[in-house]
């Protein structure tokens, strides 16, 4: 442990000294070391990491796949189950990339959800507690 907090350290130090080169000079003056590793362990304590970070849903790749198949079809440029097999594949490859790829690479992705920190509180009136799950 006390190897891995060194390291964590070296690296904080070194990711706070290219976030300074990269920022404005104003920015450099206000953004103290100290500031930086409370801000580093903040984000630390509460982020998640996985497989898998899911992201907003995003219809626009859906939507452009709709509007192909309606002009392939349309235009009478192939059948309606060629353009099947080609929005299937569209959303096979979403499927993969979201999910098969990191998990085959073992990717992780870190992510902040919050309140997803407070899922094993018991919140009501003063009786607010923290408990663990499977215990009341």
């Amino acid at each position: 442990m006390f190897n891995s907090v060194l390291d964590q350290r070296k690296k904080w130090k070194l990711i706070y000294g290219e976030v300074l080169s990269a920022a404005n000079p104003e920015f450099r003056n206000q953004l103290t070391y100290e500031d930086f590793v409370w801000g580093c362990e903040c984000a630390r304590s509460r982020a998640f990491s996985g497989a898998y970070s899911g992201a907003a849903f995003n219809a626009g790749p859906y939507a452009f796949t709709l509007l192909l198949v309606t002009i392939y079809v349309g235009l009478g440029l192939g059948s309606l189950e060629q353009a099947a097999n080609g929005a299937g594949l569209v959303l096979c490859a979403n499927i993969l990339k979201d999910f098969v790829l990191p998990k085959f690479f073992k990717l992780k992705k870190y992510i902040i959800c919050p309140y997803i920190d407070m899922a094993n509180h018991v919140g009501i009136n003063e009786a607010g507690n923290v408990v663990s799950f499977g215990t009341a």
